[in-house]
């Protein structure tokens, strides 16, 4: 099976992964004040931290043996919750402020209107 094949299996004939994809992206633009710019960079960002801070809260043994030994080591492993929570709202926020909207919101004053105040 070809790679294009493989890439449309695991998607779906209909591009569900992708639909899904796109639906959370929407539904996150909507209810916030980020970008969908923003908002696919955060959900990147996403995938990146928590990929990297379940391994570290998950060791192998030898990496475990390693936390017990010196324990200066394990302290992400015992903080993967608040640590990954405090690491996306400061992403999120710092998007916020470096990718802006690309159309206000209704009523709300353009870039140039208020940088004139």
């Amino acid at each position: 099976m070809g790679g294009r094949a493989r890439v449309r299996d695991r998607l779906g004939r209909d591009g569900t992964a992708a639909t899904s994809h796109d639906a959370i992206i929407d539904a996150l633009t909507a209810s916030g004040t980020m970008s969908a710019e923003a908002v696919r960079n955060l959900t990147t960002a996403a995938l990146g931290l928590t990929a990297y801070l379940w391994q570290v809260a998950h060791p192998t043994p030898a990496v475990a043996e390693l936390y017990a030994l010196h324990p200066r080591f394990g302290h992400t492993a015992q903080e993967f919750e608040p640590l990954l929570i405090g690491l996306l709202q400061a992403t999120a926020t710092g998007l916020g402020a470096v990718v802006p909207r690309t159309a206000p919101a209704p009523g709300a004053p353009t870039t140039q209107h208020r940088e004139q105040r």
